[in-house]
């Protein structure tokens, strides 16, 4: 049977009614898929079919027929019937319906909803699966191909081991052999020579292109704003590293060695922040809380994460526009009348300056370093193989002589008060002695310095190298007054490129250059 070669109306009627034997309900059926007449004739005759069905008078059913019909469930099949000898095969229904089988009224009116709600479920699904593949193609298209080609501008909304990818302070678009930089905004490069390049991140503005510049190798930064030891060492490190089975991104290979900062001014604090988020849990050991919140919290990563790039990267973006749109943008051009400090023998103004954790107690203090100890271990148990030296560089206030007795200070954590009001207290504008500002730089120092060679890992004191250079010239400024500006970036770099090939042991010095 062809298209041309139309069933007789009898014949479609039959096929409505179920009444047809296989054969020729087989080829009618192929007929009507290719043939909207015969196709909107059989509609018809199933519609007429539901409009007599519910004209007829109810009709009491005889006992027994609801076991009968459970029985008749439970039964084999009856065999197919032949054309003339009625339909087995439709379990006909006698009397005034002349043998039609039910599912002549089940295209009808009384499964209509039925009808939609599948055809809703299977277009929902549908749906639901073309936008999976659009999703999970865009993706992989923009990831993978497209991301070489993204401006560095993009950087801060993208996602952390798509970040990794656009650094300009290597060869290619993947490291290879490369030096890892590791630590909060110092490691990113903020501060005043990135201000100073509009900051396009496509130019060099921070150490890791001062160390590129003077080795040659490969450098990358896995630092961000904010974080501290925890975040740096494992969060960081495992969201770049520790994704390496994503199939979105090109492999990366382990670095050739780590260079850790560790900034004087407010790592402590945000070590002590985490340190309280840990027990929260009510644990009694420090160290096991700690250990237990590094591995489940920041250590781990959800295989579910590599597809949640894309998303994470137009939400980024999303909340930026909101933000931006209603934010009341504040200023890092704070007035220089809140400090003096001795450059070149002048008194040179500066706003408030980051000092170390003056305000903490030794035991406090002692806490955030154990956060550190335990991060530092982390990184050293899952990279055993990969040199590694800390940095400790110190803060603004503890690397300038200062005209005055006192520091005014900026970003001042309250821990007390923090804990009290469940949200984070810091404060700019407290006046600390500048002894004790000098002190706690040596205390927290020392401390570090203990931790770290207690772990196996290199020890470099910035101070006196900071101290010699803020002794002529700003090293920090003049808008960013609490990061390295161009010319403590190329300091920080040049430290860090003379140790690529060593394990430096430096004592905590705490001398000023005469």
């Amino acid at each position: 049977m062809t298209a041309q070669d139309h069933p007789s109306d009898l014949e479609l009627a039959a096929f409505a009614a179920g009444t047809l034997d296989d054969a020729r309900r087989i080829a009618v059926a192929a007929h009507i898929r290719g043939c909207a007449r015969c196709r909107a004739f059989v509609r018809a005759m199933e519609h007429v079919g539901g409009v007599v069905l519910e004209g007829l008078p109810p009709a009491a059913l005889a006992g027994g027929s609801l076991a009968e019909v459970l029985a008749r469930l439970d039964s084999p099949a009856p065999p197919s019937s032949t054309p003339g000898g009625g339909s087995s095969a439709g379990g006909g229904v006698s009397g005034a319906t002349g043998g039609f089988r039910r599912r002549w009224f089940g295209p009808g009116r009384r499964t209509a909803s039925g009808k939609r709600l599948r055809n809703g479920l299977a277009n929902a699904a549908l749906i639901t699966l073309s936008l999976g593949i659009t999703y999970l193609t865009a993706e992989y298209a923009f990831f993978r191909y497209g991301l070489p080609y993204v401006s560095m501008n993009l950087r801060p909304h993208l996602p952390d081991r798509a970040d990794f990818y656009l650094q300009n302070s290597k060869a290619d678009h993947v490291p290879r052999d490369y030096i890892a930089l590791i630590g909060d905004s110092h490691a990113q490069g903020m501060g005043d020579w990135l201000l100073s390049v509009g900051g396009k991140n496509d130019r060099p503005y921070h150490s890791a292109n001062v160390v590129r510049e003077l080795t040659g190798k490969d450098v990358a930064s896995f630092g961000r704003a904010a974080a501290g030891s925890a975040e740096a060492m494992v969060l960081r490190v495992t969201r770049i590293l520790g994704d390496s089975y994503c199939f979105l991104f090109p492999p990366i290979e382990r670095p050739q060695r780590f260079f850790i900062y560790f900034y004087g001014g407010n790592d402590i604090y945000d070590n002590h922040r985490l340190m309280q988020r840990a027990l929260k849990e009510g644990n009694s050991d420090p160290r096991a809380s700690v250990d237990r919140f590094l591995e489940q919290e920041y250590g781990s990563v959800s295989p579910w994460r590599c597809h949640g790039h894309l998303g994470d990267m137009i939400y980024r973006m999303a909340r930026f526009l909101v933000r931006d749109y209603f934010a009341q943008h504040r200023t890092i051009d704070l007035p220089p009348t809140s400090n003096k400090v001795l450059i070149g023998n002048k008194a040179t103004g500066t706003p408030e300056l980051q000092t170390p954790p003056v305000n903490l107690s030794e035991s406090e203090i002692d806490e955030a370093v154990l956060v550190y100890e335990r991060a530092l271990a982390w990184l050293r148990r899952n990279f055993p193989d990969v040199p590694t030296t800390v940095v400790y560089i110190p803060a603004p206030a503890a690397t300038y002589r200062h005209a005055g007795p006192e520091v005014v200070a900026k970003d001042v954590y309250l821990p007390e008060q923090s804990k009290a009001s469940g949200r984070e207290a810091i404060v700019d504008g407290p006046a600390f002695p500048v002894s004790k500002v000098y002190d706690h730089s040596q205390l927290v120092c020392e401390k570090i310095r203990t931790a770290t060679l207690k772990s196996g890992v290199s020890f470099i004191d910035a101070r006196p190298a900071f101290r010699r250079a803020a002794a002529h010239q700003p090293i920090h400024g003049p808008r960013d007054w609490n990061h390295p500006n161009e010319t403590g970036y190329r300091l920080l770099g040049s430290l860090v490129a003379n140790h690529v090939n060593d394990s430096p042991t430096y004592a905590c010095d705490n001398t000023w250059p005469s």
